[in-house]
């Protein structure tokens, strides 16, 4: 019976570490989109410039 709950708690443990593992990666990954996005941004804020010099 003991050794059973320990392996339960094990198992637990490890599940929990491989969640704590995805959460991380995807926040990198979120990180990761949220940054390009800003970039993107500043991209087509510096071309929306460039293109009103040549308005008449």
């Amino acid at each position: 019976m003991i050794s059973s709950v320990a392996a339960m708690s094990e198992q637990s443990a490890a599940s929990t570490e491989e969640v704590a593992s995805s959460t991380q990666e995807q926040f990198n990954y979120i990180t990761s989109i949220s940054e390009r996005s800003n970039e993107l941004a500043q991209h087509a804020n510096t071309l929306y410039e460039e293109v009103k010099k040549f308005k008449i």
